[in-house]
């Protein structure tokens, strides 16, 4: 069955975000148990998304932020926004803006599973540029009410 963009339309809240190696299929949590992030579909066709982890500390003084604080935030976060477009089971996210400007100006290719209130996003296998392993990623987001 082909995706529709009727079926992204609206919020989605970050559940999840698992990082498995391919090799061995072991999975670990991308950003903590809990990370917090959104990913927005309108029907202009833009998205936005942003997520942080869930081990992220406040900064003592904002007018003072060291390095190793600017750093840790820079490393606990991800955001970007751009259009998409759908291809068979699978969205394309042409990144235009982004917190990391290595995607900006890319696309970024992701296989859709939506089950009720649930869509799950999971890349093909690609090297970390963490640890240069070679993982997949395995987003899950569940759909929020329309407010107002």
């Amino acid at each position: 069955m082909s995706l529709t963009p009727e079926q992204l339309y609206g919020t989605w809240k970050l559940i999840s975000w698992k990082r498995e190696i391919v090799g061995t299929g072991e999975r670990f949590d991308s950003y903590g148990k809990s990370p917090t992030g959104f990913l927005c579909y309108t029907r202009e066709g833009r998205i936005s998304a942003i997520i942080v982890s869930d081990q992220r500390s406040r900064p003592a003084d904002l007018a003072k932020l060291t390095e190793a604080e600017k750093a840790r935030l820079y490393d606990t976060s991800m955001a970007y926004g751009g259009t998409f477009r759908i291809e068979g089971d699978r969205v394309k996210h042409t990144v235009d803006i982004s917190w990391n400007e290595f995607l900006t100006g890319t696309t970024q290719e992701r296989k859709v599973r939506i089950d009720g209130n649930r869509m799950t996003l999971s890349t093909d296998p690609m090297v970390s540029p963490v640890d240069g392993v070679a993982v997949t990623a395995v987003l899950t987001w569940e759909k929020l009410p329309q407010v107002g």
